[in-house]
């Protein structure tokens, strides 16, 4: 948007220093995809599950719950279409701390803020020294519009009454992942941040307003193939966003 604002107020020769001074003076739309050629990936997005059904038109029917999922190996799904968006690449495994990366996202350009501070490098764990990029991939809310989504979960909601009196339908029960990746250039210091959300609905027979704990073990195993998805559709979103092939000079 900023981007598209400076195209119109400035012309010719200054819009281009103007646009090239936003994007960080580079002609990528991400990282060069050939310079990314060793990363450790730390994938978080997908190691807890929500349920949410959220009624408006009796709110106190509403139900949450969390479930951790870390042996569904999500995180495993992720690493392996970063592989694919980056063939030839060594990708590894790293951990990282979600809320010590956040914080250190935030004091990025503070001039209050030391450069350890600012280094994203602090917030993960494991060989890190090995790669020259690091990517952590984490929850993340979707939007404004659908605030409710993040990290990986499935939910459903019912609308408000009309005028009090007539109940709007339950929706169908959906299956999602949101996550946000920061994939950070150790050598440059450099950094790019990128968002992917993905949904799809689940099948009908599965009830579309119970609650967590009383779904059975069998029904909750059904989850884990509609999850695997959202989070490969998620990743495959988010990494065209961080790494691209050369654009034409012009």
């Amino acid at each position: 948007m900023i981007r598209s604002f400076v195209a119109r107020v400035l012309r010719g020769p200054l819009a281009v220093v103007a646009l090239a001074a936003l994007g960080g003076c580079s002609v990528y739309q991400g990282f060069p995809r050939d310079d990314v050629t060793s990363v450790g990936v730390a994938a978080t997005c997908g190691n807890v599950m929500s349920r949410d059904y959220y009624d408006l038109a009796y709110p106190a029917n509403s139900n949450h719950g969390m479930l951790v999922i870390k042996d569904w190996e999500l995180a495993a799904a992720a690493r392996e279409r970063v592989k694919a968006a980056l063939p030839g690449a060594r990708v590894g495994e790293l951990e990282v701390n979600s809320v010590k990366l956040v914080i250190t996202d935030m004091l990025r350009g503070n001039a209050f803020a030391s450069a350890a501070e600012q280094d994203y490098a602090r917030a993960f764990s494991g060989d890190v020294d090995s790669y020259d990029y690091l990517l952590a991939i984490i929850p993340s809310v979707s939007g404004p519009r659908n605030a409710t989504y993040k990290g990986v979960g499935i939910r459903s909601r019912r609308g408000g009454t009309f005028f009090g009196t007539i109940d709007s339908k339950v929706e169908p029960l959906e299956a999602y992942a949101a996550c946000r990746a920061i994939l950070y250039d150790r050598r440059s210091g450099r950094a790019r941040s990128a968002f992917g959300f993905a949904s799809e609905p689940l099948p009908g027979d599965i009830p579309a307003t119970t609650a967590l704990d009383y779904y059975p073990p069998d029904t909750v195993a059904r989850f884990r193939d509609p999850l695997d998805r959202m989070i490969r559709k998620s990743v495959d979103a988010i990494m065209p966003q961080l790494v691209a092939d050369p654009q034409p000079k012009t």
